[in-house]
C-alpha cells in the first residue's frame, strides 16, 4: 500500500531474521511481568517469510495473561493462516484490522490502494467469526473525520468486533511533513471526548482512545513511576526490521541499540544504560510538562513533542491543558 501517513516510509526494506528474533524474545521475556502485550506490526506481518515459524516460537513466550496482537490492513488474512493461529492455542490472540474510514472511497485514498476497504471488511468478518481470536480495528482519523466515529462504531458492533481502537496520525515518518493530517489541540479534545462517550454506550464492543492524552486530567496521586499514557521506553519498546531498538515506533531519532547478533545480556546492559531510558523513565521533560500533576499518568506524547517541538522531552503540542 502507499498509506499517506506511513509512519515507516523510510524503514528499510528488509525482514528481521528468526536467530535475532529469538534473542530478542529471550531478553524481553526475562524483563517482562503482568499482562505484556506482544505487538507484531510492519509492514505487513502477513507476508513475513517465516510468519509460521515466528509465531510457534512466540507461542513459547506468550504464556500465562501475556497476550499477543496482530496488524494488519487485511490483504492477506486468509482461513489458512488462521486456522494456523487457531490450531497454537494462543491464551489470548488478537487481530487488529486498519480501518481509517467507514466510507470506502476515503479509506482507499488515505491507503493509496483500490481494493483497501474491501479487503479489509472481509478480514474483519472472517476474523470476528473465530471464537479463538478476537477481532479489533484500529482507525488512525483525521481532523474532519470526528463525525465519522459514532458510524464507524454502529458498524464495526454489526460485524461482532471485540474492540473498536481509535487514534490520531502522528507527524512521523510521511505524515511529518503534511501538517493537515495532524490534530490540533481542541480537536484532540474532542476526539477524546468523542470516544469516551461513546465507551459508555456499547456493551458488547470495548472502545479505546489510544492517546496518552486521555490520562492528561488524571494526577498521579503523588506516587511517581506509576505510568500511563505515553509508555514509550518504560512500559515497552519498538524493534525495526534492521534490528534498531527504539523506545516507540514513532521515535525514530533515538536508537537505543541495534540488536543484530547481540545476546539477552547485552541487550539488557545497553537498555538499561540508555540517556533516552532514563530520561523517560524518570520524566524529565520539559515546558508545561515538567510541572503538571498529570506527568507520570499521562505523559504526553513524546514523538509529537520531538516532531513539532524539537525534543522528545518537550510539551505535547496538542494538550489542551
Amino acid at each position: 500500500m502507499a498509506c499517506e501517513y506511513c509512519r515507516a516510509d523510510c524503514q528499510d526494506i528488509t525482514d528481521l531474521h528468526i536467530d535475532d528474533i529469538k534473542r530478542l524474545l529471550s531478553f524481553s521475556n526475562e524483563h517482562t511481568v503482568g499482562n505484556a502485550r506482544y505487538l507484531i506490526s510492519g509492514g505487513e506481518p502477513f507476508l513475513y517469510p517465516q510468519f509460521r515459524e515466528f509465531f510457534k516460537l512466540l507461542r513459547r513466550y506468550a504464556i500465562n495473561e501475556r497476550f499477543v496482537t496482530i496488524t494488519t490492513n487485511g490483504t492477506f488474512v486468509t482461513d489458512a493462516e488462521l486456522d494456523f493461529l487457531d490450531s497454537l492455542r494462543y491464551g489470548d490472540l488478537r487481530i487488529s484490522v486498519s480501518l481509517d474510514s467507514i466510507n470506502a472511497n476515503r479509506h482507499n485514498a488515505i491507503r493509496g490502494t483500490p481494493n483497501a476497504f474491501d479487503d479489509a471488511i472481509s478480514a474483519i468478518q472472517t476474523i470476528a467469526n473465530r471464537k479463538g481470536i478476537q477481532c479489533l480495528v484500529r482507525a488512525t482519523i483525521q481532523r474532519d473525520q470526528l463525525h465519522e466515529i459514532p458510524d464507524m462504531c454502529s458498524a464495526l458492533e454489526q460485524y461482532g468486533v471485540d474492540e473498536f481502537s481509535i487514534s490520531s496520525i502522528i507527524p512521523s515518518g510521511r505524515a511529518r511533513n503534511a501538517a493537515s493530517l495532524w490534530f490540533d489541540a481542541d480537536s484532540k479534545k474532542q476526539m477524546i471526548e468523542i470516544g469516551t462517550k461513546l465507551s459508555s454506550q456499547y456493551s458488547s464492543m470495548r472502545i479505546e482512545v489510544n492517546d496518552p492524552l486521555r490520562y492528561a486530567n488524571k494526577p498521579s496521586d503523588g506516587c511517581e513511576y506509576t505510568f500511563g499514557g505515553c509508555i514509550a521506553g518504560v512500559g515497552g519498546f519498538s524493534i525495526e526490521p534492521n534490528g534498531n531498538m527504539f523506545p516507540c515506533a514513532l521515535m525514530r531519532n533515538q536508537t537505543i541499540m541495534n540488536i543484530i547478533g547481540k545476546n539477552a545480556d547485552q541487550m539488557g546492559s545497553e537498555f538499561a544504560s540508555s540517556n533516552f531510558i532514563h530520561n523517560l523513565l524518570e520524566r524529565n521533560l520539559l515546558g508545561k510538562c515538567s510541572t503538571c500533576r498529570s506527568k507520570f499518568a499521562c505523559g504526553g506524547c513524546r514523538a509529537r513533542a520531538e516532531a513539532l517541538n524539537g525534543s522528545y522531552l518537550e510539551t505535547d503540542p496538542e494538550c489542551w491543558f
